[in-house]
């Protein structure tokens, strides 16, 4: 309606009057304009409430994990699952090499194992005590592993701030198989995995799944392991 009466006063005026009505024409389209791209540049509050929420008690740990780079490893196989602890190295030692000179600090590391890989989760005492080779077909040589093959690898990257991540549902899993296979109760066998992990600053969490989800809200990069 409003171009129809536009153009339907333009044939009844003069020149001059022609020119002013264009102009004013022109110049509503422009304010027109200038509003639609207000509307289109108006700030989103959905990523800031996201990115405002609290941090479960649970999860406080990865507020600490401040790094400029930040990546979280993903393990869950017993045949590729402690290619997790060669990743972690490659990417301290390529951040911290000739190319981009940064230090330890500068990068975080987690090296989450879950489901079969949670295994390797644990130091080698308790690999011999519950047999846990034989119980989680983990073998070494043709034979149930009597030991933790990746623990000292473990050992030597957490000097460097790797960070073990064990899932807690795989190792109530794990206890369960034990306890069961020995006549023993899976609470004391669970409770005895959670106090011998395979490094000093290895922690148990909530599952693997949960761990890989909250570190990416916080900034860590993913790579599945397998």
């Amino acid at each position: 309606m409003f171009l129809f009466n536009f153009f339907a006063s333009s044939h009844m005026t003069s020149p001059m009057q022609d020119a002013v009505v264009r102009r004013s024409f022109l110049g509503r389209l422009a304010a027109v304009g200038t509003a639609l791209a207000g509307v289109v540049v108006l700030p989103s509050t959905s990523a800031a409430q996201t990115s405002g929420a609290p941090t479960h008690p649970a999860d406080a740990w990865l507020d600490a994990l401040n790094g400029q780079h930040k990546n979280i490893f993903d393990c869950t196989s017993i045949e590729n699952g402690p290619s997790g602890w060669t990743f972690a190295r490659n990417f301290l030692s390529a951040n911290t090499g000739a190319v981009y000179q940064l230090t330890d600090a500068d990068v975080n590391a987690i090296v989450c194992v879950r489901h079969l890989a949670s295994v390797f989760g644990f130091n080698d005492a308790m690999w011999a005590k519950y047999k846990l080779g034989a119980s989680q077909k983990v073998n070494e040589g043709g034979v149930p592993a009597v030991r933790n093959a990746h623990a000292n690898t473990a050992s030597d990257l957490a000097k460097r701030g790797v960070i073990v991540a064990v899932c807690g549902m795989a190792t109530s899993r794990i206890a369960r198989t034990v306890a069961a296979d020995a006549g023993m109760s899976a609470s004391e066998v669970e409770a005895d995995l959670r106090a011998n992990l395979v490094t000093p600053t290895a922690r148990v969490v909530a599952a693997g799944v949960i761990v890989t989800n909250r570190a990416q809200e916080k900034g860590f990069t993913y790579t599945y392991v397998g």
